[in-house]
């Protein structure tokens, strides 16, 4: 009896991981919540997509080409050639300190008498569905993706159409509204009628392969669109394409782009605990402040003063000059002159040729530039103007990410696509812009529509906290205190004047508060576009952070804590009619108790909530 049970639940088992009748297979994620049917329409290679019975992709074409022949049309059969059950864990700096998926593999075999033999490798996990394309060889070919992604009728989507460096404005757009040939930067984020969950389309792993947008080539359906072309020798494997589904909550939390990525080399990072350090950053270059030799002694000065640990030091220093004194050697006073205030330096740097100054763009100018670094002292770079996600580019990331943990450096890619999760295999990548931070000016639009659509692939260096009452475009003081919660990032570079930190009666919640957390709750009422509402817990101490478009006026559960417990809460809010000022105020609460919290229009509230 007891064999014949084990029978009977080995086969259960098969049939939740996967069930396959007449060419039409089914992958199902760990808790039988997802699901991907697969098959075979018109001789075309197919997938659908559902959330439980709901669905979330349409018919949808899985073709990809090599060498200009066609896989994934006029295919004959599919069959299993592998299948498990996997479990990955991993550390990464970022929104969890920790995180744990679990997944169904399924391996495909294609097969057709049309082209050579290739397969499709499925991941099915309790948040989303990733798939990608393999093929065995040995020749150098040239690689294209033609994949879809069809949604279903009444969709409403959310884009932005900058697919060179992903600054863009996200839109929100009814299926049926777009037009042929729109373009998106992923993520794309979906939003279903009547449903309480949301998909998001993007794609994990991408390293010496064009980056891919979305084009849309008929109503309601987008296709891979590749930034030019793709070389490959050997054995190839596509990046992943990857559709996260969930809640708000769920997608904010969601690892699985990171988890989809390789882990770090030990024998790279074995001691990257000497010099790989998360922390908050000040620079000038949103203050007013010239990049001067004595503007940047002045910043570090200060920034030591607040126990922000970095100076980052922008485009200007290169071209420095004291007497006999290069920008190099000057860079080296200001490095000695920081380190005795406890600060350090990051330093700004072009990949291309720049006014005239030679870029980073070779192997041997890059190892020149870093070994440089290591000698003046430099922690960090940040790397500018890529404007491309290309194969040469995405391929360029991943060499300089290797190069600098030789040097012991890490680096913040500006100019550049939406990060795919590298930061697992290279934990020195402390962060990438990819977004439209404040560079371009405070928008509440933005802020609450980021955190939701850009945000879901990963860390983005939006520079917030920005306290110049003539830059603030209308938000208030509270607002942008929330920004830097829930723009957080592992290299925190903030927008405001160190002055402007040093004499605000918010000084200590800003100095003290964590870069990256152990846990992070999307609160209600948060909702794309109108409000954003994060608990995020650092050890034991818990943050809140919101900002709103319009006014809100309402009792928060606190539902987060430990109900067992008290804690102290120092709450921000918007003071009435004064956006540059606000009202702190402290309280004690139990778990389990209500928050009042106030915002004006364009306003915010924050709340730090400590054990007592």
């Amino acid at each position: 009896m007891k064999n014949k049970g084990v029978f009977y639940l080995s086969v259960l088992f098969f049939f939740s991981l996967m069930s396959c009748v007449r060419n039409e297979c089914r992958v199902t994620s760990p808790d039988g919540s997802l699901s991907m049917e697969l098959g075979v329409r018109e001789g075309v290679l197919s997938y659908r997509i559902f959330k439980d019975t709901t669905l979330v992709l349409d018919y949808s074409d899985m073709c990809w080409s090599v060498s200009g022949i066609q896989y994934g049309s006029r295919v004959e059969e599919i069959k299993v050639q592998d299948k498990s059950r996997e479990t990955v864990s991993y550390e990464v700096l970022g929104g969890h300190a920790f995180a744990e998926e679990q997944y169904h593999r399924v391996l495909y075999k294609i097969v057709s008498d049309t082209f050579p033999e290739s397969f499709l490798e499925v991941r099915a996990f309790n948040g989303g569905i990733a798939f990608r394309y393999l093929k065995p060889g040995k020749d150098t070919v040239s690689i294209g993706d033609f994949t879809e992604f069809s949604l279903p009728a009444e969709t409403k989507v959310w884009l932005q159409g900058n697919v060179r460096y992903y600054e863009g404005d996200y839109q929100l757009y009814d299926v049926s509204a777009l037009s042929e040939g729109q373009l998106a930067g992923p993520p794309v984020v979906l939003k279903y009628p009547d449903q309480d969950f949301y998909a998001a389309i993007t794609e994990s792993d991408l390293s010496n392969f064009a980056g891919m947008s979305l084009e849309v080539t008929e109503q309601g359906t987008f296709r891979s669109r590749l930034d030019g072309a793709t070389v490959l020798s050997g054995d190839i494997h596509t990046p992943w394409r990857v559709v996260l589904v969930g809640s708000l909550n769920d997608l904010v939390n969601n690892d699985e782009i990171t988890a989809l990525s390789d882990s770090a080399s030990p024998e790279l990072f074995e001691h990257s605990e000497s010099w790989l350090h998360p922390g908050k950053c000040v620079w000038s270059w949103l203050t007013g402040t010239g990049v001067s030799f004595e503007n940047m002694k002045k910043f570090s000065a200060l920034a030591g003063e607040l126990g922000i640990e970095y100076n980052l030091v922008d485009e200007g220093w290169s071209s420095w000059q004291e007497g006999e004194k290069d920008g190099w050697a000057l860079m080296k006073e200001l490095v000695d002159y920081s380190s005795e205030r406890g600060v350090k330096i990051w330093a700004w740097k072009a990949y291309p040729d720049r006014n005239g100054i030679p870029g980073i763009q070779t192997p041997e100018r890059r190892a020149a530039f870093f070994q440089k670094c290591k000698e003046t002292g430099i922690v960090g770079l940040k790397i500018d103007f890529f404007d491309s996600e290309s194969q040469e580019i995405t391929k360029y990331y991943q060499e300089t990410l290797e190069e600098a943990a030789r040097y012991g450096l890490m680096i913040n890619f500006h100019g550049c696509n939406k990060p795919t999760g590298l930061n697992r295999s290279y934990p020195n990548e402390m962060c990438r812009e990819g977004i439209k931070g404040y560079e371009y000016g405070v928008s509440t639009d933005c802020n609450v529509t980021l955190p939701f659509t850009r945000l879901l692939a990963g860390h983005g260096d939006a520079t917030p906290l920005m306290m110049n009452p003539g830059q603030m475009n209308g938000t208030t003081m509270a607002h942008q205190l929330a920004s830097a919660v829930v723009y957080s990032s592992p290299l925190l570079c903030l927008a405001a004047h160190p002055e402007e930190i040093a004499q605000s009666p918010n000084r200590d919640f800003i100095v003290s508060m964590p870069v990256v957390w152990d846990e992070t709750v999307v609160l209600p009422p948060s909702e794309i576009g109108e409000l954003v509402l994060f608990a995020r817990r650092s050890g034991d101490v818990w943050y809140v952070a919101g900002m709103t478009k319009a006014p809100q006026d309402f009792e928060l559960a606190l539902s987060f804590l430990d109900n067992k417990k008290q804690y102290r809460v120092l709450s921000v809010m918007d003071v009435a009619e004064q956006p540059c000022l606000t009202a702190n105020e402290e309280d004690t609460v139990e778990g389990g108790e209500r928050l009042a919290v106030r915002m004006n229009a364009r306003g915010g509230f924050v709340a730090k909530i400590s054990p007592l």
